[in-house]
């Protein structure tokens, strides 16, 4: 009986090591990704997201980040269905609101990014990019007195426009 107990903690242990091991592996790959990314290689970045999802499927960053490669290809509905489930998988994830909103708002859809940006604040009431992006959907529906108290909000937070 104690040989048994010893192999199956063994085999948890082990378990639990390959999981830490997958979950720096997914991060590590992901970080290449966004380079990728960085450097307008879009295809290669989606390889890399795609990769460290295979690591853990459940890694948020990866979703959010390949979500913004596919908007560089112009893929907005793919864009949006990995900000779809960064926000599954965790409903608090500021980038997949920020990145959606962004995407909505290249689709010229300025009240649903509007939305996505609202739900950043709500996380985090003092997030200037939230506020900033915001901002820009307002002056796109021509609410210039929003954009501007946008705006307001921003500098207000100690950030210059420019900054953010």
């Amino acid at each position: 009986m104690k040989e048994n107990k010893t192999g199956i903690f063994f085999t948890l242990a082990l378990l639990l090591a390959f999981n830490a091991f997958a979950l720096e592996n997914a991060r590590d790959v992901t970080e290449k990704g966004i380079e990728y990314g960085k450097a307008h290689n879009y295809d290669a970045a989606i390889q890399e997201f795609n990769k460290a999802l295979k690591l853990d499927p459940k890694y948020v960053p990866a979703y959010a980040n390949r979500a913004l490669a596919y908007q560089g290809k112009d893929d907005f509905k793919q864009a949006i269905s990995d900000c779809d489930k960064a926000i599954r998988l965790d409903s608090n994830y500021l980038p997949a609101y920020i990145n959606r909103g962004i995407i909505y708002g290249a689709e010229k859809n300025y009240d649903r990014a509007i939305l996505d940006f609202n739900k950043a604040i709500e996380v985090k009431p003092d997030y200037a990019m939230a506020y900033y992006s915001r901002a820009l959907a307002y002056y796109y529906k021509k609410n210039y007195r929003k954009s501007w108290d946008d705006i307001h909000k921003v500098q207000s937070l100690k950030y210059k426009v420019n900054d953010v």
